[in-house]
């Protein structure tokens, strides 16, 4: 009964043709039997959800291929000839709700998963953020060409047509920005293109280096360029005026369970430090408006050093990580702790 299992050895990921699936069951024989009593069972068991065919129909699969072939065959091979007897119907009718159990414990498990995940914070950066950081910074190259098949009702039939996707070449590789099911993108010669993701090693790798340089730089000292003045002081926070100062910091998560330390969510925290060492933090929509107009800023030639800023903001890495590292009672009761990082000082002008 690997209804299910049987299908996905004929249409596989990246499979562009409609397959129709039969199954043929030979009248006269006990599979007829051994198919109404599993349909009756399911059909009391999935109350009005019986009376949609079609998602009845496909529920009936789903449960019937959670059913161990083995069992299956086993139970109806020692049956005697003819009709199935009661006690066969009934010990079926029990590895039909065998089943049952199975897929529900399934789908409540992929159903708390994917609340999980929809639970996290998904945070303000964009995939634009990342093409932008790769081609601008990075010297990645975008793509034209690429494409993922989509799927759509076309009458009675599933068509396959083809969407184009942004994709760039990093370091000799192509990455497309693609969320698709699995499914890759392809070239009109079909060469195959890795998802782009911050995980991606190419990605990681240049990331590290931005933000964790192998030398020590000091503040930055930067300044909007030409034609972006107002644009770049439209988003910084009330009362903040050029000159002032940036400090920004990494934060991990780590959740002590049964003595082993588990890594949880990363956070970028960004403050703002005037020059008599008051900080303010932007809330995320102004974190994140204040990020992307650094990326649009330059940096200052033979720039004064004669300042205080490089003190200042000494002073303000100082106080801040202490705070972003220390959790608060209830969480270090529950085994959480952080972890922090400086990966920006700079001083706009």
């Amino acid at each position: 009964m690997e209804l299910e299992q049987r299908v996905g050895r004929v249409h596989r990921f990246g499979s562009l043709r409609t397959i129709l699936v039969y199954t043929l069951v030979v009248q006269g024989t006990r599979e007829v039997d051994a198919y109404r009593v599993a349909r009756e069972k399911l059909q009391v068991a999935f109350g009005d959800l019986a009376n949609d065919p079609q998602r009845f129909e496909a529920l009936f699969s789903r449960v019937m291929s959670l059913i161990p072939p083995q069992q299956f065959e086993e139970l109806l091979g020692a049956a005697p000839a003819g009709p199935i007897s009661r006690a066969t119907s009934e010990a079926l009718g029990e590895l039909v709700e065998q089943g049952l159990r199975s897929w529900k414990a399934f789908d409540k498990e992929f159903a708390s998963q994917r609340a999980a995940i929809a639970g996290l914070n998904p945070g303000t950066a964009t995939w634009e953020d990342v093409e932008k950081y790769l081609t601008d910074f990075v010297g990645a190259e975008p793509l034209p060409g690429w494409a993922v098949p989509a799927f759509e009702e076309a009458g009675d039939e599933v068509v396959s047509t083809l969407v184009d996707v942004p994709a760039l070449r990093l370091d000799g590789q192509v990455f497309a920005r693609v969320d698709s099911a699995g499914l890759l993108a392809r070239d009109g010669q079909g060469r195959e293109a890795t998802p782009l993701g911050l995980n991606a090693s190419a990605v990681l790798r240049h990331l590290r280096a931005s933000a964790l340089p192998e030398r020590p730089t000091g503040a930055a000292r930067l300044r909007p360029k030409d034609g972006g003045v107002a644009a770049f002081d439209a988003v910084l926070p009330p009362g903040v005026k050029r000159p002032f100062g940036l400090a920004a910091f990494i934060r991990q998560e780590i959740r002590v369970e049964s003595g082993n330390a588990l890594e949880r969510g990363v956070e970028l925290r960004v403050f703002v430090v005037r020059s008599d060492g008051e900080m303010t933090e932007p809330d995320p929509p102004g974190r994140a408006a204040l990020v992307r107009a650094l990326m649009e800023t330059s940096r200052v030639q033979n720039p004064d050093t004669s300042t205080s800023w490089p003190e200042t903001l000494k002073k303000a890495e100082s106080r801040v990580i202490p705070q972003l590292g220390r959790p608060t009672p209830d969480q270090f009761r529950d085994g959480v702790r952080y972890a922090v990082w400086p990966i920006l000082a700079a001083v706009v002008v």
